[in-house]
């Protein structure tokens, strides 16, 4: 390592273009709801690792900086449990997906309005049925070892958003 000391020193971790969005409150929502973070917890390891793996650098987004319009540096959002939502997220998200965004999310999306306190009897909520052209009908869950569900299930996904990123996988 002395030896090349001063090309590691120079080296910077490429930027990353896919961001897993990590809301405290969605995180405290399902607290309440399950008496757990776990689920939650888990989904955003899942994607994080599932990306890990196919060597993809990814950040996490807090919505204090999606805000701050942070989004449009990236590709691609990864959503772990995104049901509750803050409208001022769901707006910029949107807007962000319309100019050519990818979400890769679980179920339920936008469905708790944090505004009102109400749920939507829409999923996708808050009007993302419209930008992604489908309404969700039924859900359930497939399994709970949910990063090697993404390693297999999102292996496709994976590889397209590899080879968009150009990524040596």
């Amino acid at each position: 390592l002395k030896d090349n000391s001063a090309t590691i020193k120079g080296m910077k971790r490429p930027a990353a273009r896919v961001a897993v969005y990590y809301d405290l409150e969605e995180k405290l929502f399902a607290f309440n709801g399950n008496y757990s973070e776990e689920t939650q917890h888990h989904a955003a390891q899942g994607f994080y690792k599932a990306m890990e793996r196919a060597n993809i650098p990814v950040d996490f987004l807090a919505p204090c900086e999606i805000k701050e319009g942070v989004l449009d540096g990236y590709s691609v959002l990864l959503c772990p449990e995104p049901y509750w939502m803050h409208p001022d997220i769901s707006a910029k998200i949107r807007d962000w997906v319309e100019r050519g965004g990818v979400i890769i999310s679980e179920a339920y999306f936008a469905g708790y309005n944090a505004a009102t306190g109400r749920h939507s009897y829409v999923l996708p909520g808050q009007g993302f049925d419209e930008v992604f052209g489908v309404r969700q009908v039924a859900a359930r869950p497939v399994r709970w070892d949910f990063d090697k569900y993404c390693e297999e299930k999102l292996k496709v996904s994976l590889g397209r958003i590899a080879l968009s990123l150009g990524s040596s996988r």
